[in-house]
């Protein structure tokens, strides 16, 4: 039984792209509009210039290197994640730990993560799970919580980790 699918980790890679796409045109059709009507105030011109090119740099940051824009899949043998440029997989046999938490990143609304952990989280990962993960990416796999997703992944994993996953589920009110 194979999966060949590969899910995002988060939906917020649709407001990464949307923010991308505004603040790149907003600027850009700035800057045609004033060299349009000739280049009075070439101050301003080089302030949006410089701030389209802070954007780009933001952007492709997020684009590439952070988990927003990241995917993830998974199968008989293991998770992979994808996040920009590198690849992680992990065995299910390796996974210690898997879970549902719930966590918000920075003054946002809470929401759910699903996660599989090599080494098993303190509470203190868990309570700042985007901070802490970050360096310990090599070895967690994690996708914004979707039941539908984590109905699919439970034919994949064995036994210990599926009970663990479900019974989060069934602590946090989610099913």
């Amino acid at each position: 039984m194979k999966n060949k699918k590969s899910y995002s980790i988060s939906p917020f890679h649709i407001i990464v792209y949307t923010l991308t796409i505004v603040f790149l045109l907003v600027p850009f059709g700035l800057l045609i509009i004033l060299s349009w009507n000739s280049i009075n105030n070439l101050g301003l011109c080089i302030g949006i210039l410089v701030f389209l090119l802070c954007t780009i740099v933001g952007m492709l940051y997020l684009l590439v290197f952070d988990y927003p824009c990241g995917s993830f899949s998974f199968d008989n043998n293991g998770f992979r994640m994808r996040i920009g440029l590198k690849n992680y997989y992990h065995k299910w046999s390796d996974i210690q730990e898997t879970g549902i938490i719930k966590t918000r990143i920075g003054n946002t609304r809470y929401f759910y993560i699903c996660y599989f952990a090599v080494p098993i989280l303190t509470i203190e990962d868990k309570n700042q799970f985007y901070h802490r993960t970050r360096k310990k990416w090599p070895n967690i796999g994690f996708f914004q919580y979707n039941h539908q997703r984590v109905i699919e992944i439970a034919n994949y994993l064995p036994e210990h980790l599926k009970m663990e996953l479900v019974f989060d589920e069934r602590v946090l009110g989610l099913v």
